[in-house]
């Protein structure tokens, strides 16, 4: 590839698209001009909304105090909400503390307990469900004559706002449903059921277990996570009142008197937490909010602001049944705080005078209409501020250009500022991106993506023909490659992350996982006939490949947003280590006995949430090879390349097994840093060569590769590939100690992170 020639500007020094000599590269320019372009609107965009919030009485702002209390919270802050008080005329100061996770959030697998037994026959297929097989366990009709008796006559219960949610949900890919009073779980199911990922928050421990049987039966485990907890205005203790069959119906005694309003049952307690303790538990995404905590929301939304403000909440959904004036007029002034305008909808804005029944409070910023600038009366409350009445009535350029110093409300000058600070980054930014462009429009030795769309149908799920632009040193030159990609391609094989209910183990098979950072980490086995190596060494209490755990161990620990892309997973040691860190792993593994076993063990160490399993072997393209099995060493199993279907091991037939490109596992991957584990027994040099565009999407931090048994050609191609995308082959995994050859287990480390 030729580097790339720019005459002299006469206007200045950008050079003109014009002259660039190379038209292969004017692609990078041009898609640069678009991206400042985007950055420039949004810098307007930004500014105005800053102008907006900075003159507007009824918004508020946060102050995060560093503290080092010790009192029972983990990673404790202190934090002050200012927020406006028109009663007061003035405002009024409310401080609360919030954590990483609080201690008091009971976060419970999305798998029962083993001594839970639920009859089949008591879990039926949910009615209209938008996947098959998809159950939903109900309660006999003597505890629950509503939403069970409901569903059992194939209704759903509440169908209009489930529709509702499934339209949200289908217009928004990114969108997560965070579901408060999950009860038996209808809205969870149905979500996971679409593929979204669910938070479910239930205090009812008997739901919370039918709602575990339900993801289970429909192998929806993986896509759920359960909190069982109820949600009040602070942490406190509570009682359970249950009413008489009306399991949906609990609610929580907020008088203290310890009297059960259902007389077969005894006194049960539930810890309350905030809203604000689950931030942890919601990824960076948009958010479908379900409110239905019988008659609590308004004390729910009383240590909820930190929420609102870190989190993208779309959409609020909410019961309004049995509130007084007083409680409607806390919820109204709380969502018309934070911006959001009362719907019948959960889609568009459609106004609605007054909160009755169920309706939806939807996020100004995400359904922009022109109607919302008019209309300020939200049920009984009506916003009257002076301020922001000379606010609306600003012109827009007068808006524009406002400044700070003009601003007489001292208390808001915080917001400006912190615009101020936003602008300056994005502009920094803007330059940090057009050197960028003009770095690699100069530069020979990267490469570049066209993406050209086509129709072609080639049992690929929205296909798109990518060509990889990478440099040839040996031909002085470049070559191209060419393949087809997709969202997630039709041969992916992505697993429950529980066994199937036909797959037993005899629990004295799994073990606890040696030197595990969480108590309770088992890890199944298998017999001394099938493997003499991985599993003999736990079985005597020793990792497999210690120092590479340990390793990994610290890398997890320095960076809590690093996930595990575990491929060629075998048992599950790494995953298992992960997960019980509380990181998120992506575990990719051919032999579909080695997957029953890592299943088993997520399942018995209360980890399925954390994992996400693919049972396919990884290569350079899609076919169907068969598998080798090597004699008392599952761990040594790998594909036979030759495509002559002879059985190493003779106790097994042929095993076949399907192929897929390191590409396709791009949409199971988060936006987030990746440690990856590539142990695939001697084809890690193929699997890379259709990894191109998985490198340049997701940020890989450190790549684990062994090299054992590898020949010099082989090691060249994964030597080429891991420098063309800006890694340096290392002794550790934490820290860049070169090496010059790869023997044994190697670290590739990205440049840009040490």
């Amino acid at each position: 590839m030729n580097h790339l020639n720019v005459e002299p500007s006469t206007t200045g020094s950008i050079p003109n698209i014009v002259s660039l000599k190379n038209k292969k590269m004017r692609a990078v320019r041009c898609k640069g001009s678009l991206i400042v372009l985007a950055c420039c609107v949004s810098l307007y965009a930004i500014y105005l909304h800053i102008t907006r919030y900075s003159n507007h009485s009824n918004d508020f702002k946060l102050m995060e105090i560093d503290t080092n209390q010790n009192n029972a919270i983990v990673n404790t802050r202190s934090v002050t909400v200012e927020i406006p008080d028109p009663e007061r005329s003035g405002s009024q100061i409310i401080e609360h503390t919030i954590s990483e996770r609080h201690q008091r959030v009971n976060l419970v697998p999305s798998v029962p307990p083993s001594d839970f037994v639920l009859p089949v026959e008591d879990c039926l297929p949910l009615p209209k469900s938008p996947r098959e097989n998809v159950k939903i366990c109900l309660f006999k009709d003597d505890s629950d004559i509503w939403v069970s008796g409901n569903l059992k006559k194939g209704k759903l219960w509440e169908e209009d706002l489930v529709l509702e949610l499934d339209k949200a949900l289908k217009n928004d890919p990114d969108l997560m449903l965070v579901d408060l009073g999950a009860n038996l779980g209808e809205y969870t199911l149905w979500a996971a059921a679409l593929g979204y990922r669910v938070l479910a928050v239930e205090m009812v421990l008997e739901n919370v277990h039918m709602l575990q049987t339900s993801l289970m039966l429909s192998g929806l485990s993986q896509l759920v996570t359960i909190v069982n907890n109820a949600l009040y205005s602070d942490h406190r203790t509570l009682q359970v009142n249950f009413m008489a069959k009306n399991m949906g119906g609990s609610r929580l005694n907020t008088s203290n008197v310890f009297e059960p309003l259902d007389n077969t049952r005894g006194v049960v307690l539930v810890n309350t937490i905030c809203l604000d303790d689950l931030i942890p538990l919601v990824s960076n995404t948009s958010v479908y909010m379900k409110l239905d905590i019988e008659n609590t929301e308004h004390e729910a939304l009383k240590c909820a602001d930190h929420f609102f403000s870190k989190v993208n909440v779309k959409v609020v959904q909410m019961e309004c049944l049995n509130k007084t004036p007083e409680e409607i007029n806390i919820v109204i002034r709380f969502m018309d705080r934070h911006g959001y305008v009362m719907s019948k909808s959960g889609n568009k804005i459609v106004h609605v005078s007054s909160c009755s029944g169920d309706v939806f409070f939807l996020k100004n910023s995400f359904f922009l209409n022109s109607s919302l600038n008019k209309t300020r009366t939200f049920g009984v409350v009506e916003q009257t501020s002076q301020q922001f009445t000379q606010t609306e009535m600003l012109k827009p350029k007068q808006l524009f250009l406002i400044s700070p110093v003009c601003l007489k409300n001292k208390e808001m000058r915080a917001v400006r500022c912190k615009g101020l600070v936003i602008v300056l980054a994005c502009c920094v930014t803007l330059c940090a991106l057009y050197l960028h462009i003009s770095r690699y429009s100069n530069h020979s030795n990267d490469f570049k993506l066209m993406e050209i769309d086509t129709n072609q149908n080639n049992a690929i799920v929205n296909t798109r023909s990518v060509t990889v632009e990478i440099p040839a040193p040996e031909r002085n030159g470049s070559q191209t490659i060419e393949h087809k990609i997709s969202e997630r391609h039709q041969r992916v094989n992505l697993v429950p992350s529980v066994p199937p209910f036909d797959f037993v183990l005899p629990v004295e098979d799994c073990l606890p996982l040696p030197k595990s950072p969480r108590e309770n980490v088992k890890i199944c086995l298998y017999k001394q006939d099938k493997d003499v190596w991985l599993s003999e060494s736990l079985k005597k209490n020793k990792l497999w490949e210690e120092d590479l755990v340990l390793e990994l161990d610290k890398a997890l620990k320095n960076d809590p947003d690093l996930m595990l892309v575990d491929l060629g997973a075998n048992l599950g040691e790494y995953t298992l280590w992960a997960a019980a860190l509380g990181h998120r792993a992506l575990a990719v593994e051919m032999v579909l006995e080695n997957v029953r076993m890592l299943q088993t063990s997520l399942m018995l160490s209360g980890l399925s949430q954390l994992v996400t399993i693919v049972n396919n072997a990884l290569y350079s393209d899609h076919r169907t090879l068969q598998v080798n099995f090597m004699a008392q060493n599952m761990g040594g199993s790998r594909l036979n390349t030759s495509n002559v279907f002879e059985p190493l091991d003779n106790t097994r037939g042929v095993v076949l097994v399907n192929t897929i490109c390191l590409d396709d596992l791009i949409p199971l991957v988060s936006n987030t840093t990746v440690y990856m584990k590539l142990d695939i027994e001697n084809t890690e040099h193929e699997a890379l060569k259709c990894a191109d565009l998985f490198f340049s999407k997701v940020n890989v931090k450190v790549v684990q590769m062994e090299c054992l048994n590898k020949t010099s050609k082989e090691m060249i191609i994964a030597r080429e590939f891991m420098d063309r995308h800006g890694y340096v082959m290392s002794q550790s995994g934490n820290q860049i100690v070169p090496v010059f050859s790869c023997s044994g287990d190697a670290f590739f480390l990205k440049k840009v992170f040490f």
